[in-house]
């Protein structure tokens, strides 16, 4: 039984225990200041919620098998100008974490890694993202 905050942890905790080449950061948390001065590479990683439909029935109510489709998606962030290919090791390394791995209930399946640039919002960076399709199941 995984709910979406329950994933939102176990990913985190994997993310944590697997990759640990730059910092990641998470959503809405206080991560510290990111310096726009003197950039330094950092991760932003957050699990998606896409759809959820019954996979199975029970014997009744709250005994239903709902299968949840999520994606994790990461932002690399790396020093504008200083290559793509810094952005792409580090979103590489970060892919294979999670690329076809089954943990605590979680089945992640294919990863994707392709570049953003660099986003007005964000001109001392360049962005790579990671994008890996996962599902977890739930009884209810």
């Amino acid at each position: 039984m995984t709910t979406l905050d329950e994933a939102r942890a176990l990913i985190r905790a994997r993310a944590a225990a697997n990759f640990t080449a730059i910092p990641v950061l998470y959503p809405n948390e206080v991560n510290g200041d990111i310096p726009e001065a003197t950039p330094e590479s950092f991760a932003f990683l957050e699990v998606l919620s896409e759809r959820e439909y019954l996979a199975g029935y029970g014997g009744g109510r709250g005994a239903n098998l709902w299968r949840q489709l999520a994606r994790i998606e990461a932002r690399v962030f790396t020093p504008a100008g200083s290559g793509t290919l810094d952005g792409e090791v580090y979103a590489k390394q970060l892919a294979a974490v999670f690329r076809g791995q089954r943990f605590d209930g979680i089945s992640c399946w294919a990863a994707e890694v392709a570049p953003e640039g660099t986003p007005a919002d964000r001109g001392n960076y360049w962005v790579t993202r990671v994008t890996v399709d996962a599902q977890w199941d739930l009884h209810g």
